[in-house]
């Protein structure tokens, strides 16, 4: 996969993601279960990208960062220090 979510590392991505994503949610403390169903998604699919299996889609990522109150950047590491 290209675009925003480079193959460089990408599975090693998508786990960092998933743990950055657990983590905001977690800080809301709501549970996995209940954050889905506020999104409007099937929960089997959100613990996916929890889980860094995959990452959501662009319109699902935005709504869930609005949720959550962060900005997209931040979930996607692109704010963190590069990796040497």
């Amino acid at each position: 996969m290209g675009g925003l979510y480079a193959d460089r590392g990408e599975k090693r991505d998508k786990a960092a993601f998933g743990r950055r994503l657990r983590k905001a949610r977690e800080r809301l403390h709501i549970s996995a279960e209940g954050f889905a169903k506020l999104l409007r998604l099937d929960p089997h699919r959100y613990r996916h990208y929890e889980r860094g299996d995959s990452y959501p889609p662009i319109p699902v990522l935005k709504v869930i960062c609005a949720q959550l109150g962060v900005p997209m950047a931040t979930l996607l590491g692109a704010d963190q220090e590069p990796r040497t």
